[in-house]
């Protein structure tokens, strides 16, 4: 897989548009199991954490080649270090991706009684094959 210059070319943070993550099913053109480190990135989000009897927003990766199973997921709680522009970063084993191309996300608001829902608001999700792609 050819890098990009990216977004960030010195850090690595090729957010190519097939890396990009959506609610529709796409191939993000390689197999993740392939890298030795996946990055997970949500840009731009807006999180409101949970309180009281609140539950966590969460957002899902899935693997739509296999009966859309959860591969990856992000909750609010996750979030709460995100910076001060909304960026989460984190970093995965690619082999835990093994066999994975075809993916989406799916997004869960958080629910409440009388506290506060979790909720993710006006993101982005890339995944960034980091090293070793083979």
């Amino acid at each position: 897989m050819a890098r990009s210059t990216g977004v960030f070319p010195r850090e690595k943070f090729d957010l190519d548009a097939n890396m990009k993550i959506t609610t529709t099913a796409a191939d993000v053109g390689m197999d993740l199991g392939t890298a030795n480190t996946i990055r997970v990135i949500v840009l731009d989000a807006t999180v409101v954490q949970k309180a009281g009897d609140g539950t966590n927003a969460t957002i899902q990766l899935k693997d739509a080649g296999n009966s859309d199973a959860v591969f990856y997921t992000i909750t609010s709680a996750d979030m709460a270090e995100v910076d001060t522009n909304g960026v989460y970063i984190a970093h995965v084993r690619g082999t835990l991706f093994s066999g994975i191309s075809n993916v989406k996300y799916t997004y869960t608001a958080g629910t409440k009684s009388t506290g506060t829902a979790g909720a993710i608001t006006g993101f982005s999700v890339f995944l960034d094959a980091v090293d070793n792609v083979g």
